[in-house]
């Protein structure tokens, strides 16, 4: 059994993070931009990805780029404090599926950050988390933006989005065995 750690030890990881994490601002921080304005950009380009796998019908090698590039980082520093993102703008229109990847990597990060993650696994970690909910690309929006209830049949269509999502990442190169769903997919 692992034991926990001392206070010592907790504080020479915490400055590690934060250490981690000015090296992530000064590689990635635009100067004269808040990370509000940063976390919108980053909604945008996601959104946009979304869209265009949606329109293609599957993920080419340059949308993998941008998300590591344009959108993660971003991710690993609204994760430095995550007071900052708004979880209010999840409900605020129907865009729902963009924002709450956002919120959801900004959360996994921050609690990769906390749990003491590697550089290495905690970008892997954001990473993964921006792609969660790719298969809801071939969900029609009619079911993604119904403002009720589900019938029985659009939720079982909701319910596969986690099996498209694998079916879409499972060949893909570049993509990390990590994802847990690339090694086993979900049940139907």
């Amino acid at each position: 059994m692992k034991q926990p750690l001392t206070i010592p030890q907790i504080d020479f990881k915490r400055e590690e993070l934060e250490k981690d994490a000015f090296a992530l601002r000064v590689d990635h921080a635009q100067p004269n931009v808040n990370i509000q304005d940063r976390i919108n950009e980053a909604f945008l380009q996601l959104r946009n990805i979304f869209q265009d796998i949606r329109k293609e019908g599957k993920i080419q090698l340059e949308k993998i780029v941008l998300i590591k590039a344009k959108v993660a980082p971003v991710i690993a520093v609204a994760a430095m404090n995550p007071d900052i993102y708004s979880f209010d703008e999840l409900h605020a229109d129907n865009e729902y599926t963009y924002r709450h990847n956002i919120g959801v990597g900004i959360i996994a990060t921050y609690l990769g950050m906390k749990l003491g993650f590697s550089k290495e696994n905690l970008s892997a970690l954001t990473f993964e988390v921006m792609l969660h909910d790719v298969g809801k690309t071939r969900i029609s929006d009619s079911i993604l933006e119904k403002p009720g209830k589900l019938n029985e049949a659009e939720y079982e269509d909701m319910k596969r989005h986690a099996i498209y999502g694998y079916e879409l990442l499972k060949n893909f190169p570049g993509i990390p065995p990590s994802i847990d769903c690339i090694n086993s997919p979900p049940a139907p």
